[in-house]
């Protein structure tokens, strides 16, 4: 198998990062435990990052970490992207980010922290709207709002790196902030951040040289960015292409993570099973003959051969995993060893999306039940095996089959029809739901 995944499995330096391997974890919210929370939920918050650096990845993204924001009065930060006093200036956050890191660095990994703050909460560029789902009309930044924003931004930074974080990441996509003012669809201001490129390019130029200005040590510094906006009014490869040749002429920046799409259109930036595997690495390729820096691919890949097709066609330098790492933690290991039979898929669900977001419910995956509980001890083996019957193959039988298995039991699986999967195979007949008889 080192030959069929020779490229993913070959070293790369990102900035201050010597990889080994160019498969990552990109930074994503929903997951489990809080960096910030109570101890229970710190370790729980710890436990889900460091499994997948002991499946063998080695960069892992780590959560959403919200930057202060100038509250007006009569406007609060509403939904699951902004949070008024902000991460950073928390009087826990170096100490925790520190502990967090060294265990990350103890398992042999490295970590990034990704400044996370969007739009129109209530902050924006202009009082417009990217979508209608939870958005009111934001207030449109001042000036002297926007100094004080990129000023925070590398005061932040500061506090990250005295952390022990080995990368920065700006979120620059997915109604950011950072976003809106890139967007001729939310920006429409006629002072010197809104009109042409380099107007609207301005505030995350001087977002990224304030960081530069502030951290006082080496550290990867790196901007996730939108391939295509994919919707009416805003921008699209051309404008992704320029600001990849700006910001790599400029060299204060060491690498692009890229990916597509937007919040309420189509497509979605967490693109459900209806689409293809892979389906924008095109673009991504041809963003990438913008620029010499690393760029990383993300966007349902679900197969660790589908990441060496794109490292292969030079489509992008690194694959970004985010929920075929939350079905499979092993899934890097796995490739490694050349067990790929036994990688558990991704189906494209969402159910790790929805469940927090839609339902309020605690996260969780649809395939994988061990998601969100990684902090929880193993069951142990039996002390007694037992002869166990468990009637019915679909998926509560199948994997409460292969639970007792593991502890040692003697087990029997009796199913009456002629293949496992039970009302899922039923559901795989769908042509929608092909996928599901992975």
């Amino acid at each position: 198998m080192a030959d069929a995944f020779s490229l993913s499995f070959s070293p790369i330096k990102v900035g201050t990062m010597q990889l080994d391997h160019r498969l990552v974890m990109a930074p994503h919210g929903g997951s489990t435990g809080s960096l910030l929370g109570p101890e229970p939920e710190f370790e729980r918050y710890c436990a889900y990052w460091i499994a997948r650096i002991e499946g063998g990845v080695q960069w892992v993204g780590g959560g959403p970490t919200f930057v202060r924001n100038p509250l007006v009065p009569g406007f609060e930060p509403t939904g699951v992207g902004a949070y008024g006093p902000g991460f950073f200036r928390h009087p826990r956050f170096v100490e925790r980010l520190s502990t967090y890191m060294d265990r990350l660095h103890a398992a042999g990994g490295f970590g990034s922290v990704q400044f996370v703050l969007q739009g129109a909460m209530p902050l924006a560029p202009s009082p417009t709207l990217s979508g209608y789902a939870d958005h009111k009309i934001p207030h449109a930044m001042s000036a002297d709002e926007i100094a004080w924003m990129v000023r925070e931004y590398g005061e932040s930074a500061a506090l990250a790196a005295e952390g022990g974080a080995d990368a920065i990441e700006l979120h620059s996509n997915h109604d950011d902030l950072l976003q809106w003012f890139l967007s001729p669809l939310t920006n429409h201001r006629t002072d010197g951040y809104g009109g042409s490129f380099e107007n609207r390019r301005r505030f995350l130029r001087e977002v990224v040289e304030s960081i530069r200005d502030h951290v006082q040590r080496p550290i990867t510094l790196g901007l996730r960015l939108c391939l295509d906006e994919m919707i009416e009014g805003g921008y699209h490869l051309e404008e992704c292409q320029q600001l990849l040749a700006a910001f790599t002429a400029e060299g204060t920046v060491d690498y692009f993570s890229l990916d597509v799409g937007n919040n309420w259109g189509d497509v979605s930036y967490i693109p459900p099973s209806a689409y293809g595997e892979a389906a924008w690495a095109d673009l991504c390729g041809q963003a990438k003959q913008a620029t010499h820096l690393p760029v990383i691919y993300v966007g349902r890949v679900l197969r660790p051969a589908t990441a060496e097709r794109i490292l292969a066609e030079g489509k992008a330098d690194l694959v970004g995993f985010v929920r075929a790492l939350i079905a499979e933690p092993a899934l890097v290991g796995k490739a490694r060893a050349g067990s790929v039979d036994e990688i558990r898929p991704c189906l494209g669900v969402n159910e790790c999306i929805d469940r927090r977001v839609v339902e309020g419910l605690e996260f969780a995956c649809a395939v994988n039940p061990s998601a969100g509980r990684e902090h929880a001890s193993p069951l142990p083996p039996a002390e007694h095996p037992r002869s166990v019957l468990v009637v019915g193959g679909g998926p509560a039988g199948t994997e409460v089959a292969a639970l007792c298995a593991e502890r040692g039991h003697r087990v029997a699986l009796w199913e009456r029809g002629d293949a496992l999967g039970g009302q899922l195979a039923i559901a795989a007949l769908a042509r929608a739901n092909q996928q599901y008889a992975d």
